[in-house]
């Protein structure tokens, strides 16, 4: 936390040495968007276990208070099948992120559009 700027240092509780259990948490006071799927954070350097952390302290005080997309808008279901058949399971280890089955929204008409 020492390396964030200080109006970030302010967010999160003004203490460079702040643990993220110790933030002044209150109900609707916090709007984290992320996915921690995505390799771009790793390549990016982020701290996946903060956000992590963040979003499980925020699901344990409410269950209502983390939203999840489970419904992929682009892809058809047999790239959707293969994709949640091929990651289920690597993303489910040890030091993962987790593994969220995206479902179609599009059937596969058997179309190629270009």
């Amino acid at each position: 936390m020492r390396d964030l700027p200080a109006h970030r240092r302010r967010a999160a509780g003004g203490c460079p040495d702040a643990d993220l259990k110790d933030w002044g948490w209150r109900s609707g006071g916090l709007f984290l968007v992320g996915d921690p799927k995505q390799a771009i954070y790793r390549f990016r350097g982020a701290d996946v276990a903060t956000y992590l952390a963040a979003r499980d302290r925020m699901r344990a005080m409410s269950d209502d208070s983390v939203v999840s997309i489970d419904v992929n808008f682009r892809s058809v279901r047999p790239i959707l099948e293969w994709v949640n058949q091929r990651f289920d399971l690597p993303l489910s280890a040890a030091d993962q992120p987790g593994f969220a089955r995206l479902d179609h929204f599009h059937e596969d008409h058997g179309a190629v559009r270009r």
